[in-house]
């Protein structure tokens, strides 16, 4: 018996241990989220903001007090925790907290008004985060000539105009269903600047959230993870929250009562766990690589996400149709579409600049 207790122990660290393994949980968390957010949105007659309130409650419950009063001082009782918050983690995690609360915001604007919902936004979103965090890292850090040798910036930046043409075929996809997503049918084009400012707002918070978890006091990354992940639930608060519940109440028109349903507010906390998830093997992600996670993970990250979110899209529009392609289903430029973000995403993961010493 200890014996097989030693082996599941070694076992759990080996999975946990590695960073691939909380690739994999994003995918999975954030590939389900925008179908869990679409369902919220529906159960509460449409309502997005609602829904992102809800979404808001569950970041503050998980992220802020679950993680900070219940986890992290239970950590440190049993010796884990050998680290503390620091004013410079704090600063950057705050920052990126509201960086990333305010693009959830828009992400929910986005979700209502595209005519494919979910199919088209988080594709979309899911292959400009990683453009907007390469940059930033490139930016702010920018490789050695000796580190980053012709040949592979030539191959990286045939990668990145990849994912370019990826993204705006996404834009150029029309709706591809009747049923199966929860978008809107109303001619509404301002899905596409709400959907901008989300995938600047995240990209810009995968490589902030980073470097306030690394700034925290402290040996373990889990903890310091955790110390970042509980100013993302400050960002939610403030931001999808009291924000929004201030123009939910006071100015938007409508009558709350009329669209609020429990059926509609658990689905939104639902869907708010699965973005506290995802928001968690993240940061774990980028910390257990090392000095390559800004470059190396967001990439990984935001090409399984899609995959996934696509695959819970059109798996009702397949079922109601006897598991075939609908009439006009545009099943080769979808196809052919997720060829070259694939593509995009090997060349821009592989011919990456080393990072510095």
């Amino acid at each position: 018996n200890i014996n097989r207790k030693v082996r599941a122990v070694n076992i759990a660290h080996a999975i946990f241990g590695f960073w691939f393994t909380y690739v994999v949980g994003v995918w999975i968390c954030w590939g389900l989220y925008g179908s869990r957010f679409g369902r919220a949105t529906g159960a509460l007659q449409g309502n997005n903001w609602m829904a992102a309130i809800g979404v808001g409650i569950s970041y503050l419950l998980v992220a802020w007090l679950l993680v900070r009063h219940v986890a992290l001082p239970i950590l440190k009782q049993k010796g884990i925790d050998d680290g503390d918050f620091t004013p410079k983690g704090n600063r950057i995690g705050r920052i990126a907290g509201l960086f990333v609360a305010s693009g959830a915001v828009t992400l929910s604007y986005a979700l209502k008004y595209c005519p494919s919902g979910h199919g088209q936004v988080m594709p979309l979103v899911f292959c400009g985060v990683p453009l907007v965090s390469i940059l930033y890292a490139l930016i702010t850090k920018p490789p050695t000539r000796e580190s980053w040798p012709v040949k592979y910036k030539a191959l990286f930046a045939i990668g990145f105009v990849l994912l370019l043409v990826f993204g705006w075929h996404m834009i150029g996809l029309k709706e591809i269903a009747a049923t199966g997503h929860h978008g809107s049918a109303e001619p509404n084009q301002a899905w596409k600047i709400a959907t901008a400012w989300t995938v600047l707002s995240w990209g810009l918070y995968v490589a902030l959230i980073h470097s306030g978890s690394v700034a925290m006091k402290g040996q373990n990354k889990l903890c310091k993870s955790l110390r970042a992940l509980t100013h993302v639930g400050e960002g939610y608060f403030l931001v999808a929250v009291v924000a929004l519940g201030i123009y939910v109440l006071f100015l938007s028109g409508a009558p709350v009562s009329e669209q609020f349903s429990v059926d509609g507010c658990v689905k939104a906390l639902i869907a708010g766990l699965f973005g506290v998830g995802g928001n968690l093997c993240i940061i774990l992600a980028i910390n257990r690589l090392g000095p390559t996670g800004p470059l190396t993970v967001p990439p990984l990250v935001f090409s399984g996400t899609p995959a996934v979110n696509t695959l819970v899209f059109l798996m009702p529009i397949f079922s109601a149709n006897n598991w075939s392609a609908p009439e006009g289903f545009p099943l080769g430029q979808l196809i052919t579409t997720i060829l070259i973000g694939a593509c995009g995403v090997v060349l821009v993961t592989r011919f990456k600049p080393n990072p510095p010493a």
